[in-house]
Parts: structure tokens; sequence; C-alpha cells
């Protein structure tokens, strides 16, 4: 059925709560428990191998994972460009960056949870994409130093001390991580600048967009966000239109978000340059 059915229809099956029930409960009881090596089914990442928990990673196996951020990542990257994945978990969409920037290009992972880490380095392996992805263990922020992690309920919803949002999650504990500004780190390692940001780090979007203001005023990417909260949007919003970015949402056609009380608690917004 992933194979076979348009996305639409997909989606159209999620919403409804009774039949993703259905669905999800008959998938449990036929999938094994611990992780599984399996191709991703269907959507822009079709075939691509990943290491997944079948119980509760369905739509990465699925290829039914956030399929407008999809789309939009095969119809925005070109062959040889540079991709900065900030919050790339376990790596589906820096999987599909990799694919669709080929070698000629270079995806940087940023992925600050251990656990994410390792799935995530063994992933990008898995598939033959190590030559032009780079996995940089740590949590982006507006300074480099040690800060205090959040570990969620699932490797999803983690996020570092002075994150906006998500405030109803019970977090069952910290650690301690590595962070960095993207502004300093791209001046201490010399990695070039991008030309797509991907950013999805439930609400560190506070801490990180301030932490590249001389990357966003003097290249100019392309970025897209998974934004959390109003707080957040609000800093997304400020900094972006200061640098005469034109604000859309993730959609067919990307409509432009002409006014920030559009914008809702959680949007998916890409932002284009006004050059």
């Amino acid at each position: 059925m992933a194979k076979i059915l348009p996305s639409s229809i997909k989606q159209a099956f999620y919403r409804n709560r009774v039949l993703s029930n259905l669905i999800r409960n008959s998938l449990n009881r036929a999938a094994p428990e611990g992780m599984s090596v399996v191709r991703v089914e269907s959507g822009e990442a079709v075939g691509l191998q990943m290491e997944l928990d079948l119980q509760t990673e369905k739509a990465y196996w699925l290829g039914t994972y956030e399929n407008e951020i999809q789309k939009a990542i095969v119809n925005l990257v070109k062959p040889g460009e540079i991709i900065y994945d900030i919050g790339a978990n376990i790596g589906f969409l820096t999987l599909l960056f990799a694919k669709m920037t080929g070698p000629s290009g270079h995806v940087y992972a940023f992925e600050a949870f251990p656990e994410n880490i390792m799935r995530l380095t063994n992933n990008i392996e898995r598939n033959g994409f190590q030559n032009w992805t780079t996995v940089i263990p740590a949590a982006v922020l507006n300074k480099t130093g040690p800060v205090e992690f959040f570990i969620g309920p699932s490797t999803n919803v983690g996020k570092v001390k002075g994150s906006a949002g998500r405030d109803s999650i019970s977090y069952e504990g910290s650690i301690q991580v590595e962070g960095i500004s993207i502004d300093e780190y791209i001046q201490r390692s010399r990695i070039p600048p991008p030309n797509i940001i991907k950013l999805d780090i439930e609400g560190g979007e506070v801490l990180a967009l301030p932490g590249m203001q001389e990357l966003l005023k003097n290249h100019h990417p392309i970025v897209m966000i998974e934004l959390h909260g109003r707080e957040a949007s609000q800093v997304a919003w400020d900094m972006l239109r200061k640098e005469n970015y034109k604000i859309c949402r993730i959609q067919s056609s990307f409509p432009e978000v002409k006014d920030f009380q559009d914008l809702n608690w959680k949007s998916y917004i890409v932002a284009f340059p006004n050059d």
C-alpha cells in the first residue's frame, strides 16, 4: 500500500484516527521487535536503507515521514550543493539530501544526541554516502561550549537548555553535550558555507539562528525550518525578514507567508533570499 497509493490518500488514512490506529496496530503485530535493517518503501527516499525500530519508526520505513519536506528537498537541492542538516536525528532527511546533492556536493549533519549519532553514522555508511556526508556531533546554538541536553520520551524530541516550546513534554533526564555556533564553526573548521540549511531542533531555533547571523547576512542560503511555538516563530520571522528573506510555506508552489500572525504554533517554512 505504501508503494502503490499516492501520498494524498496515505495522508488521509493518517488523519482518520480509527483507520490509522487499525493500520498501526496491524503493523505492530506483524513487525519484529528491536532494530531491523530495511529499505524505505515509498516517497522520495524510496530504496534507501535504514536501521529502524519498526514498532515505533514506521513513518521512515513506509516513506510517509514529512512528505512535503521530502518534496521540497527534491525540488530545491541541486547536484554539487552544500547542505547543513541541523537536527539530523537518525538521518532520514540527511540521506535524502545526500542522494540529491550526490558525490560532487557535501552534507554536514549536525546532531547532539549520542544514540542518534551512532545510528545516523551507520545509516550514512549503509547507503555508501560517507564520502560526501560528515556527521558533526554537536548541538547548534548561539555560542560554543558545553550545554545541557534534555532527553525526551523518544529520540525525536530531545532539546537543549534554553530552547522554546515543547513545555508539555516530560523529559526523562539530561546529559551534557558540545554546543557550537555555526558562524564560529565555519570560521574555525573552514567548512564551506551552505546553499541550503535545514533546521529541526525542537524550539532550539531561538538559539541556533542568532548563532548564524553572519552566514545569513553574507551568504544568503535557503533556510528550511520546522518551527515550534510562537517564540521560535517570532525569532525566525524577525531575523529572516531583517536579512531580506521571503518566507514561504513548505507546500506545493511554496506560497508566501506575508504576515507573522498567519504562522501556526507548528509551521514548516522555507525562506528564500531576495537577491
